[in-house]
């Protein structure tokens, strides 16, 4: 029996982008004729001053006669320094057919200088747009563009059922999903002006049919994946999620059945784990580096918020390492799923490395176990020939390694199979005892679309084909696929270290997150300029902030009765309109005060601009405040902390610290109901120290170790208006040491110079020549952060090693010697076997009832008499160990600890409450310090 093609009405002829296209490239303009439709306008493009507009064939005369090329479609303009380039589709392969409407991806397209001359350009400009072309043209030969001129590729079948009548009247570009318009920004003149005809939305990704016959039943298997271009990019540029939740390699995947007019769909995701984290694209394996960002928390929600509006319930599944290098990342995954506490959203780790090793891959079959009960809950998409639904999927898998690639398609595909096989027997291509290994030949084809599936996805993200292919398309793993997935793997590293940052240049001008353009001056109204220094995202975490000479310089303008900020980078002529109601928050990195993170909507990474001074910075915030934040918009720290300020609900200039140490020794039971009475609620930052953190993660987790669960145990007792400022933890066999710092969010931002590192063991060992013996990771002995409020310097260091000392010649800080005389207050939690203590500058406020392990020792600047900084809580300005059961020690010198017995035994939790004046004095430029 034959499949049928009943299905959806085309589109109406007055909406239907125009398939076939007679390009006419005349002297004064370019003439677009459509040859599907003798009675359409043609589309006129001026060569002269850009214009573009519709005009009858007759009034064009003699434009339509000579040579002509066909095309199939027009992608956009893309603008450039002489003027716009028009992109045109030259040739294109059919890739589907879907209820009678069929698909295409591109094979060649042509991109075409619209100006007469670029005469009006100097010699740099020139040569600027030279290489602006070359980077398009790279660009759109690697990319694989997928469109239809009838059926709305961007949406999944699912999605399009549930259209309105009046959004089903809409062209397709109106209705297209802006997760996977890639030529939008292109096409947006033509929005304009209402071109429906003349856009035809694209997007990045992949289709793929298999026709095949089982038991007389004709069916069609389609395969789409659609790339996101909302935080698109290539592999170490573009990682994690932005601030509003969208995630880097985000791809929907639906294969769809076709048969006698039934449509079966089903639906799969991956993404890169949607919290703020990056790559530093150094080596054949970067360390992956989570960051403390404000933002974590509130991207994830937003990320999974949108996933089951969209999709229905989630079952997260992460398959990276659980040791090495990945862990951080599975960590922070797993928090933030933890902390989100959505009945909806359900996370499933799985090792893959750990699980398959030896190339043991059937144990796959453990995770689909696991699994099946969601799979076969949710199921599928089902609509029958009527066009009526008879079944709706209802959750979605979403799958993630740290590429979202190899090991991504792999196990991707074998739950895609599991639900095909039940979608065959559902539509009795199957019958209810057959499985898909009855049919070898099919299964095979299967694999191979899984395969090259793989490799487009690989081949768009990090230049070369994926890894673990041999196994997707035969079921086992080869010499010789081993062998190619080490060429692979040292493509991608020369990739990486010398074409991403190119290709992300390409990817960013033809999405329009800038646009190449000749320096534009001040428009009339209120307006304010800025010149600042323009800092790559990617480099930002690596910048050396008193080295910027490479750096180049942009001119920043808020124009006020536009209501928008205008960014240009002068070297580069990229310039760059934001609306001010496309602003989403203003973030201040802690590591320099000078510089601003400015995230904007659908802004896959955020505009980082960096001023001369602090006070030019302050300025630029304020203006922002005034002209941009009137209106009820997400708010960002800085700005929420002027308002605060000015409330009698957190006076800024006494700061409530919280800082608590608990040496666990060793004891089995978590601390689960022991933290909730021993965090003192209500004050605005957290400094939290753990010693000999060994216990049981409890049942329901799989966190890597007992750090990583008290970390989140942390975070939820304190809750979201808490945000981690910090962590750093030692992971040494015997003593592991965690130190947490949080901040309510309006403090938080006015917290800079953050630091996490570890404190170090001073070896007195000299080698041959007589030169002291380097620091090594082997003489780790705790952790350590730095931080300063406003211009006041912190120093914590958590360890409980037997042979500390808070003398400097013997313990340091790993990458800063003089710590003992560079931060205002110095606080060490855990035992140190003090040799000999200067009892003039240290405070101990270990209790008497519990000298045993020391807990808390304090110490100011050594100019400053440590009872001057620490007076009664009734001054306001306080430290105060409490013990349960016993009275606060008094404030004097004392021994500064002894270290732990033989046998260590739990020491109960302490902590100190510390306050400290904070001036209403501007913050400092980094380098200066004020003493209090």
């Amino acid at each position: 029996m034959a499949a049928s093609n009943a299905g959806p009405v085309r589109k109406p002829m007055d909406s239907r982008p125009h398939e076939k296209i007679l390009f006419h490239k005349k002297d004064l303009c370019f003439v677009l004729e459509p040859s599907d439709d003798a009675t359409a306008p043609c589309l006129v493009v001026s060569r002269i001053d850009f214009n573009v507009e519709l005009a009858s064939r007759t009034s064009l005369g003699s434009l339509l006669s000579g040579p002509s090329e066909l095309v199939y479609g027009c992608l956009g303009l893309v603008p450039m320094l002489s003027g716009p380039y028009l992109v045109l589709i030259n040739e294109r392969e059919k890739v589907a057919t879907i209820r009678g409407c069929e698909a295409f991806r591109t094979v060649r397209t042509s991109v075409h200088q619209v100006a007469i001359d670029s005469s009006d350009l100097t010699d740099e400009e020139n040569d600027l747009e030279k290489q602006y072309l070359a980077l398009l043209n790279t660009f759109l030969e690697s990319a694989s563009f997928c469109m239809s001129y009838d059926y709305d590729l961007t949406h999944s079948a699912q999605r399009q059922a549930a259209f309105a009548p009046e959004e089903l009247a809409q062209p397709l570009w109106a209705r297209a999903d802006k997760r996977f318009f890639w030529n939008r920004f292109l096409t947006e003149k033509f929005a304009r002006k209402k071109l429906d005809r003349w856009i035809l939305p694209v997007f990045d990704g992949f289709v793929k049919t298999i026709s095949e016959t089982i038991h007389d039943n004709r069916f069609e298997y389609v395969f789409i994946s659609r790339r996101s271009c909302l935080r698109a990019g290539t592999r170490y540029n573009m990682r994690g999620a932005d601030p509003g939740g969208e995630a880097a390699n985000y791809v929907e995947t639906e294969q769809i059945v076709l048969l006698h007019g039934n449509i079966s769909s089903f639906v799969i995701l991956r993404g890169s784990i949607p919290v703020i984290w990056q790559q530093r694209a150094v080596g054949l394996k970067p360390k992956p580096i989570v960051e403390n960002s404000p933002y974590t928390r509130s991207a994830f929600r937003a990320h999974f918020n949108a996933q089951t509006q969209l999709y229905g319930s989630q079952v997260i599944v992460s398959l990276i390492d659980q040791t090495g290098i990945e862990p951080p990342l599975g960590t922070a995954f797993e928090t933030q799923a933890k902390l989100m506490n959505n009945p909806l959203v359900r996370y499933v780790p799985f090792d893959f490395h750990a699980k398959c090793r030896g190339n043991r891959y059937e144990n796959l079959s453990f995770l689909v176990d696991e699994v099946k009960d969601d799979l076969n809950s949710f199921m599928y998409y089902l609509e029958d020939s009527n066009q009526e639904t008879a079944m709706s999927q209802s959750g979605t898998f979403r799958v993630n390694c740290v590429d979202c690639l190899d090991r991504t398609n792999v196990v991707q595909s074998k739950f895609a199979q599991h639900v095909l096989q039940m979608q065959f027997r559902q539509l009795a291509i199957l019958a209810m005892d057959e499985s898909l290994e009855d049919h070898p030949h099919f299964l095979r084809l299967l694999n191979g679309v899984w395969a090259d599936n793989a490799d487009v996805m690989s081949t768009q993200y990090t230049g070369t084909g994926a890894l673990k292919t041999d196994y997707t398309r035969t079921g086992v793993r080869s010499i010789k696929g081993m062998a190619a997935d080490g060429i692979n793997s040292l493509t991608r590293f020369v990739h990486q270290s010398f074409h991403d940052e190119s290709k992300q240049l390409s990817i960013d001008m033809f999405l329009g997150k800038f646009v190449v353009s000749k320096l534009q001056f001040l428009e009339a109204g209120e307006s304010y300029r800025f010149s600042v220094l323009h800092v790559p995202p990617a480099q930002r975490r690596t910048m050396d902030w008193n080295e910027t000479g490479d750096l180049g310089t942009e001119l920043v303008e808020l124009r006020v009765e536009e209501a928008k900020i205008v960014f240009y980078l002068m070297d580069m002529c990229q310039r760059r309109v934001k609306p001010f109601s496309t602003l989403r928050a203003v973030e201040r990195l802690r590591d320099d005060d000078r510089v601003l993170l400015l995230h904007f909507t659908l802004g896959a990474t955020p505009d980082v601009i960096m001023f001369d001074t602090t006070l030019e910075r302050q300025r630029f915030v304020d203006l922002v405040d005034a002209h941009v934040f009137k209106r009820p918009l997400k708010l960002a720290a800085e700005l929420a902390l002027a308002r605060a300020e000015r409330s009698p609900v957190l006076p800024l200039n006494s700061i409530s610290m919280f800082v608590g140490s608990w040496n666990m020794a060793h004891e089995e039971a978590g601390p689960v109901s022991q933290v909730q009475s021993w965090i003192k609620p209500g004050r605005d930052v957290y400094v939290i120290g753990v010693q000999n953190c060994a216990y049981s993660v409890p049942i329901g987790f799989v966190f890597p170790d007992a750090a990583a669960h008290w970390s989140f145990l942390i975070q939820d007792q304190l809750g979201p208006d808490y945000e981690v400022v910090a962590i750093s933890s030692t992971h040494l066999p015997r003593e592991p040491t965690e130190l947490i710092v949080l901040a309510r969010r309006p403090v938080a931002a006015v917290i800079n110079n953050i630091r996490s590192t570890k404190a170090m063991l001073r070896s007195s060992r000299r080698n041959f020549l007589g030169q002291q013996n380097k620091l090594l990771d082997r003489n780790i002995i705790g952790s350590a952060v730095s931080f300063s409020i406003y211009d006041i310097a912190f120093l914590f260091i958590n360890t409980q090693h037997q042979k500390s000392t808070m003398q400097e010649p013997v313990m340091t800080i790993k990458g800063d010697p003089d710590f003992l005389t560079r931060y205002h207050h110095v606080f060490c939690f855990g035992g140190t076997a003090a040799k000999s203590v200067n009892y003039d500058k240290w405070i101990d406020l270990s209790s008497p009832l519990h000298e045993t392990g020391g807990s808390i020792a304090y110490r100011a600047l050594p100019h400053v008499d440590p009872l001057d900084a620490v007076r009664s809580s009734d001054e306001n300005v306080s430290i105060a160990p409490l013990v349960a059961g016993a009275q606060p020690a008094p404030v004097a010198a004392a021994v500064l600890g002894t270290a732990l017995p033989a046998q260590p035994r739990p020491i109960a939790p302490m902590h100190a409450e510390f306050a400290t004046v904070i001036p209403r004095t501007p913050p400092l430029a980094v380098g200066e310090c004020k003493f209090v």
